[in-house]
């Protein structure tokens, strides 16, 4: 229930501020949605950019590809550690961050 709670207040947050500009999973459990920006898109490019100016840490896609090139515009995001309300606003200053860098249009 814990988890299922941290989940919907994720995919919430996403809707609220990344609307139709990305993709991300709806999972029907773990801890983990899978980000998924347009391609060309190099969200791996400021990760660390989001962890000093935003506070907001995400596992680059390349981290997940067998060539550990691709999926420059995907992301693994956490769910299980910070409350709805962190959760709201990490993902609030993720799309912050990616609107600055020039990444996401909506």
């Amino acid at each position: 229930e814990v988890l299922r709670v941290k989940r919907d207040a994720m995919l919430a947050a996403l809707g609220e501020n990344f609307g139709s500009a990305a993709r991300w999973s709806r999972p029907p459990g773990g801890l983990y949605v899978w980000l998924q920006m347009p391609e060309g898109v190099d969200i791996a490019s400021v990760r660390d950019r989001a962890l000093d100016e935003a506070d907001v840490g995400y596992h680059a896609g390349p981290m997940f590809a067998p060539d550990a090139v691709s999926g420059k515009n995907c992301a693994r995001l956490c769910f299980g550690y910070n409350s709805p309300e962190e959760i709201h606003e990490g993902i609030a200053r993720l799309a912050d961050l990616f609107e600055a860098a020039g990444l996401l249009r909506s």
